[in-house]
């Protein structure tokens, strides 16, 4: 990928790796905030890994119709 994408194959545990080797270099850095936002970015991500994971493992959901109660049909005068 050209630019900022971001790359799986690699990470450390399944991270993406320019994001794990950027915060590398921001701890080296001493670039608080940088780290700080990277961590966000990393949880969010392995959240959302491990949300996909679950709704694989249930599988699609089968949504029927309702059935609604026989009712009169409404008489309308025109």
């Amino acid at each position: 990928m050209a630019g900022g994408g971001c790359r799986w194959a690699g990470g450390r545990a399944g991270q993406p790796q320019d994001l794990v080797a950027r915060r590398k270099r921001a701890i080296e850095e001493d670039w608080r905030g940088e780290v700080e936002g990277l961590d966000l970015t990393l949880t969010f991500l392995r959240s959302k890994r491990e949300q996909a994971r679950r709704f694989e493992r249930t599988g699609p959901v089968t949504l029927d119709v309702p059935v609604v109660p026989h009712q009169k049909p409404q008489l309308t005068e025109g």
